[in-house]
């Protein structure tokens, strides 16, 4: 018979992927989920070359219910619609329990402006969409950094502590160098499974393309591997 498990959680994971890795990103988004958004046509998110107006691709927005963190001077544009989760022609549509996949899309105030964009998955098959896409049209990834975050500890029922599940967390970086714009593919999985993925796209050439990085924090994984290398 296996020994049953009880878990005390001693070490909140968090999962969030903004740079201050202080909200679990489940918690974060519910918050990002309730904003009101509607879409005037269909149009594909591989297409976005980061100048396009709100205008341009025919969405209409809530100025209100601004939940998601973005940049100072900027907004967000929060929706699951079949008309905007598309990615190089795939539908990108899906749910498991209450986390429905989701776009992000992060606009200056000033002109509207869009200026990066988030895919929120937590669906497998429209995850292997995308790294099915990026592959076909980029190649293999230019950078990968594979990590664990620390899981807590447990206690099992005569009271001896032991490690609780580790999460791991894999990031993979593709750049278009024709057009110079940047994806970013954190995976987060436990035992293997997928508990969260998220797919950032922004222009490297764009004059906020290194406060996205930072805001991000996608350094962290390429110090994380320099670190490594040195040990």
């Amino acid at each position: 018979m296996k020994q049953k498990v009880h878990y005390v959680i001693i070490l909140l994971l968090s999962l969030s992927c903004t740079s201050d890795d202080k909200k679990d990103h489940s918690a974060d988004m519910v918050g990002r989920s309730r904003q009101k958004v509607t879409a005037g046509k269909k149009f594909d998110l591989f297409n976005i070359t980061f100048k396009e107006t709100f205008k341009d691709v025919g969405l209409h927005y809530n100025k209100e219910n601004q939940s998601a963190q973005t940049l100072t001077g900027y907004g967000t544009f929060v929706s699951s619609s079949p008309d905007i989760l598309i990615f190089n022609h795939q539908l990108l549509t899906g749910k498991v329990d209450e986390n429905q996949n989701q776009v992000v899309l992060h606009y200056s105030l000033n002109k509207q402006v869009i200026s990066a964009f988030e895919i929120q998955l937590y669906t497998s098959d429209a995850l292997q969409k995308v790294d099915s896409i990026l592959i076909h049209t980029l190649g293999q990834p230019g950078f990968t950094n594979t990590s664990s975050k620390h899981p807590g500890l447990a206690i099992d029922k005569n009271g001896n502590m032991m490690d609780g599940p580790r999460t791991e967390i894999t990031y993979q970086l593709w750049t278009n160098k024709k057009s110079g714009i940047s994806y970013h593919l954190l995976q987060y999985r436990r035992s293997e499974k997928l508990l969260f993925a998220e797919l950032t796209a922004f222009n490297d050439r764009s004059n906020d393309a290194d406060d996205w990085a930072s805001f991000k924090n996608y350094d962290r994984y390429k110090k994380s591997t320099k670190d490594n290398n040195h040990e």
